[in-house]
C-alpha cells in the first residue's frame, strides 16, 4: 500500500472505528426496540485529488439495561489502490442519572482482504443540562482499538481514539453537534493530526432520523488538510 493509500486508510479508521459513525452521543434502547441504520461516508485530500468511501449497515436490538449491535460494512480508495470490507458487533450499556451518565461499551470487527481484527472497549462520560438531551450539554469519548494484522507480519498496535463534543437542542427533534476527534498510537508514533466537526440531526417522523456531519482533517508538517462528510438514516420499531 503506498504512503498516500495508508493516510488515507487511517483517516476512513478514524472515522469509522469504534459504535460511532456520526458525531453523537449513545443511548440505550428500551427492551424490544430495533434500530437499523444506513450510512455513508465520503472524505478527500484536495492537494492529492484522492479520497475514501466508506458505506455500512448497523443493526441494534435493545434489551433495557443492554443494547446489542451487528454492522457490516465496505471502503475504497477513489483512484483503486485499496479496497475491502469489514463486518462486527458489539455490546453497550449506560449506568447514572438524568444530568450525568457513563457508557460502557465493546465492539469486534474484522476486516479483509488484509485480515485485520480490531477489538475496542470504549467508554463515553455524559453531560447533561436538562434530562433526555433537551436543552444543553457535552460528552467525552475514548476508546482503545486493538489492532491485529493476521497476515504477511502479525502485528499487534494499542490505539487511542477520543471525542470532545457538545451539542444543544434548539427545538425538539433537532440538534446541533460540535466536536473534535483525535487519535494516537499507545505503543508508539506521534499523534495523528485531528478533525474538526460539525453536524446537525433531524428526526423526520416517529420512527426515523437523519444524522449529518461535515469533518476537516487538521494539516501538520506531514499531512495535507482534509473534509468529508456523513450520512446516517436510521429506522426504529418494538417488537
Amino acid at each position: 500500500m503506498s504512503p498516500m493509500s495508508r493516510t488515507l486508510l487511517a483517516l476512513l479508521l478514524l472515522l469509522s472505528a469504534g459504535p460511532a459513525h456520526a458525531l453523537d452521543t449513545w443511548e440505550t434502547f428500551d427492551a424490544g426496540e430495533i434500530s437499523l441504520e444506513a450510512g455513508v461516508q465520503a472524505s478527500a485530500i484536495p492537494d492529492e485529488a484522492t479520497g475514501t468511501l466508506d458505506g455500512w449497515f448497523t443493526g441494534y436490538f435493545g434489551t433495557g439495561p443492554i443494547t446489542a449491535y451487528v454492522l457490516v460494512g465496505g471502503y475504497g480508495i477513489f483512484d483503486g489502490s485499496d479496497e475491502g470490507i469489514y463486518a462486527g458487533g458489539g455490546l453497550f450499556g449506560t449506568v447514572g442519572g438524568d444530568h450525568i451518565s457513563l457508557d460502557l461499551g465493546f465492539e469486534f470487527t474484522a476486516s479483509g482482504p488484509e485480515a485485520w481484527a480490531t477489538p475496542t472497549p470504549w467508554v463515553e462520560l455524559n453531560l447533561d443540562l436538562v434530562p433526555d438531551q433537551g436543552r444543553f450539554g457535552g460528552w467525552v469519548r475514548l476508546l482503545l482499538p486493538i489492532s491485529i494484522e493476521l497476515v504477511e507480519q502479525p502485528t499487534v498496535d494499542l490505539g487511542m481514539q477520543y471525542t470532545l463534543g457538545l451539542y444543544g437542542t434548539p427545538a425538539e427533534g433537532h440538534q446541533l453537534f460540535g466536536g473534535y476527534r483525535g487519535s494516537t498510537s499507545v505503543s508508539g508514533g506521534e499523534p495523528e493530526p485531528g478533525f474538526a466537526v460539525v453536524g446537525y440531526n433531524a428526526v423526520l417522523a416517529d420512527f426515523m432520523e437523519l444524522e449529518t456531519e461535515v469533518f476537516v482533517g487538521l494539516p501538520d508538517e506531514e499531512t495535507s488538510p482534509s473534509i468529508g462528510g456523513t450520512l446516517n438514516l436510521m429506522f426504529w420499531f418494538s417488537i
